[in-house]
């Protein structure tokens, strides 16, 4: 195991360690990816307990999908005391690590600190996370004293410029969350 300090924005969140799993040291994991197979594709998981400012890095043995979850294997964790003390902590990875994308493809978290605005021009605030689970996912849009829950809806996105997001929401969204 290694310490490492990251950066602001050079690592991101892909999800939560929530049991201990059997007694070789393996963790169960909540991944916040589209598909919790998804994180397969890393080689080495960065575990935080706190917002990611301090991260221990592991070594990816194995990954395998279970239901909703992953199970990972990881090289420094080797008994079910030492994974019991993960649960909890943040699953991270290397920015650099992610997968290229596609043209007009995004990831989520590079949302986080755009400004927010309507097509007909109405400052909303900046978005300062997202909220994933079961459902639709959610980006929270803070400004002017108020949050506004919008839901992660490509076809509400009109523009996506580096500095801000342009969207087309359905009429009376806002009013039921502002």
């Amino acid at each position: 195991m290694s310490s490492s300090e990251g950066q602001a924005g050079s690592f991101v969140l892909l999800g939560k360690v929530v049991k201990a799993h059997g007694i070789r040291g393996e963790v169960k994991i909540y991944s916040f990816t589209e598909t919790a197979g998804n994180l397969n594709r890393y080689k080495k998981f960065y575990i935080s307990a706190d917002d990611g400012d301090t991260h221990t890095a592991y070594t990816v043995k194995k990954v395998r999908a279970q239901g909703g979850t992953t199970i990972a294997t990881l090289e420094e964790c080797i008994n079910r005391n030492q994974a019991e003390m993960l649960v909890g902590h943040g699953v991270w990875v290397d920015s650099d690590d992610l997968p290229e994308l596609d043209d007009g493809e995004f990831y989520l978290h590079s949302l986080q600190g755009k400004e927010a605005v309507t097509v007909d021009g109405q400052n909303l605030g900046k978005i300062v996370s997202f909220i994933t689970g079961s459902g639709q996912d959610l980006l929270s849009i803070q400004g002017d004293g108020k949050e506004y829950l919008v839901p992660f809806v490509s076809d509400f996105i009109v523009e996506n410029k580096d500095d801000k997001i342009v969207f087309s929401l359905p009429p009376g969204l806002l009013d039921i969350n502002g």
